[in-house]
């Protein structure tokens, strides 16, 4: 990088900062100026990373809250459904009674002189 585009910016930095950064330095061959500006290149760059999975993280949990959404209105459907069947059931089974009553009383035998009465 060109140094007429740059400033001068003093700041503190810890003694095991300091001494990383020399170290660094040392190792790769790069200044310090560059070590540092890479350093907030990619801090900045990983929070930009970090935001676009928060978004869509975001979008991801409001798809599954609207299928959520989804399945417990079928679920409660089904279980309307479900009182209804078993409300109908109880019905014909008290048809079905009341149906068996009737015709044991048809065909229940009388004696015949208690036919004329």
């Amino acid at each position: 990088m060109e140094t007429k585009d740059k400033k001068l910016v003093n700041f503190r930095l810890s003694v095991k900062i300091i001494d990383l950064l020399n170290q660094l330095s040392k190792d790769t061959g790069k200044s310090k100026t560059q070590l540092v500006e890479e350093a907030i290149l990619k801090l900045a760059n990983e929070g930009k990373k970090e935001n676009k999975q928060l978004d869509l993280l975001e979008k991801q949990n409001q798809q599954l809250q609207q299928a959520l959404q989804g399945f417990q209105l079928a679920l409660q459907g089904k279980d309307e459904l479900l009182k209804e069947k078993d409300e109908r059931i109880k019905d014909l089974q008290e048809t079905i009674k009341a149906l068996r009553e009737i015709q044991e009383v048809k065909h229940t035998k009388k004696p015949f002189w208690k036919f004329w009465g």
